[in-house]
């Protein structure tokens, strides 16, 4: 079996859509001039009732793949924030490592000096 879609809901919507379509054929055969028309008027309702069920569930599953792709976006942006963060600490603690070791360089040639230990 082919599967167009990666994750199960959207695979699953599409079956409801399929089947909600199945259903609109139906519903358009009770149209005709097969059937009275109080019936034509009731199914009329049910046809209203089922096109309204189907636009609001997939609005519904839109609007929750957008809200939790917006969290997504959110929570990268905070780690985001963080590395940056981590990245100019580090930054930080090699110049004052550099620093450090210029100065240390600096005593030992003050204190060689000062022993003289060479001679």
């Amino acid at each position: 079996m082919v599967r167009p879609h990666y994750s199960k809901v959207k695979y699953r919507l599409e079956m409801v859509n399929e089947f909600i379509l199945i259903v609109f054929g139906y519903h358009m055969l009770t149209f005709t001039h097969w059937t009275d028309t109080s019936t034509q008027f009731d199914v009329g309702y049910s046809y209203i009732g089922t096109t309204l069920f189907i636009v609001f569930l997939n609005m519904g599953v839109m609007a929750v793949y957008q809200i939790s792709k917006l969290q997504r976006k959110l929570r990268l942006d905070k780690l985001r924030k963080i590395q940056l963060k981590m990245l100019l600490l580090i930054e930080k603690d090699i110049r004052d490592d550099r620093q450090l070791r210029v100065q240390n360089q600096a005593r030992r040639g003050l204190i060689r000096d000062q022993l003289d230990l060479r001679t």
